[in-house]
């Protein structure tokens, strides 16, 4: 099977291109309190810019168990960093 990589977008893709942009969006899981700048794009994806930590690019319900594992990993991700 042959892969082919397409390193920029197509012109019926760029017509249809649509995103848009969220400013000031605090981030609620850690003290920092980022003001994050959040682009929603229309495949459903996005980018979060302005976060000071991994954990400012959750964008996801803090209360939701698959978040709060993810929060769980970040810090002891951080955690294990922080020992030499």
């Amino acid at each position: 099977m042959e892969v082919i990589l397409r390193l920029f977008i197509s012109w019926e893709d760029l017509e249809k291109f649509e995103y848009i942009k969220k400013p000031s969006v605090v981030c609620k899981f850690c003290s920092n309190s980022c003001n994050r700048s959040v682009v929603e794009f229309s495949n459903h994806s996005y980018y979060v810019t302005g976060n000071r930590c991994e954990k400012g690019e959750i964008l996801e319900d803090p209360k939701n168990p698959e978040v709060k594992e993810k929060i769980k990993a970040i810090n002891t991700k951080q955690n294990r960093n922080r020992i030499c």
